[in-house]
């Protein structure tokens, strides 16, 4: 006798008058089918999550990786690959899954930044993006980073993002703006903005006298040099836009005082 269906079947034996019945339960083993199903994006960043599962009609399965789980979560750069796993039954039928690629990408490494005469600077030159209280300021994605005057006390930020993968490090470390050099200027009346800039700037004076202006690269070259007289409120404009951009120092003199404050061409 054969049979081809799971079930209990019962089978008489008869002989010389007699008969006996006994009970047989018969387990047909499906065969078995694979299929691979990602949850989410097959293409992370590190510290996300791949997760893949096993859609099969058994019981066993074997990963590539030799996981037997139906469900692999994957994390790191170096499980990037391509997954499928073979599902098998009690009677050693098999079957091979599709195959599914998955890319785990490396998070760059996260800067450290320092602070110097008012001017914060990324140990990495480039793809930065810059963070005050933890929120990402537009257009600020170069090496330096000057911070505007009302920022002062807030807590300063950085990070790496991959233009290729577009992968975010960690923060850097967090530095505080000190209350220093802008508050000074306004205390003697004076403001000089915005910083950064594109070349043109423009310097406050609250109080009529008689003021000195220079500006000198980080190389020491004179760029500009102005004498200003003032009867009171007014403001004054200046363009560097001819000038190569980057860092600049911008000395401030009056009667009774002298500031020097590092300024942003961008």
């Amino acid at each position: 006798m054969s049979v081809s269906a799971t079930g209990t079947y019962n089978v008489t034996v008869s002989a010389c008058g007699f008969s006996d019945i006994t009970s047989i339960n018969v387990q047909v083993e499906p065969t078995p089918t694979a299929a691979v199903t990602a949850v989410g994006a097959v293409e992370i960043c590190e510290g996300g999550l791949v997760s893949l599962s096993a859609t099969t009609n058994v019981d066993s399965i074997l990963w590539i990786n030799g996981l037997d789980a139906m469900n692999i979560p994957l994390t790191q750069p170096s499980q990037s690959g391509d997954y499928y796993f073979t599902a098998y039954n009690k009677c050693g039928d098999l079957a091979l899954s599709d195959t599914v690629s998955v890319t785990i990408n490396a998070k760059p490494a996260a800067p450290t930044i320092t602070l110097a005469s008012g001017v914060f600077t990324s140990s990495v030159a480039s793809n930065i993006q810059w963070y005050v209280n933890g929120n990402a300021i537009s257009g600020q994605t170069a090496q330096n980073y000057i911070p505007s005057t009302s920022a002062a006390g807030s807590s300063v930020t950085a990070k790496v993002i991959d233009p290729v993968t577009s992968c975010e490090s960690e923060f850097s470390n967090s530095v505080l703006i000190p209350l220093g050099v802008n508050e000074a200027l306004e205390a003697d009346g004076l403001n000089l903005f915005p910083n950064p800039n594109s070349g043109s700037f423009t310097l406050a004076v609250e109080r009529a006298g008689e003021y000195t202006l220079e500006v000198t690269s980080v190389l020491g070259e004179k760029i500009l040099s102005k004498e200003i007289q003032t009867q009171g409120a007014e403001s004054f404009n200046f363009d560097l836009s001819t000038h190569a951009k980057g860092v600049y120092l911008v000395n401030l003199r009056g009667e009774g005082f002298e500031h020097s404050i590092r300024m942003m061409v961008e």
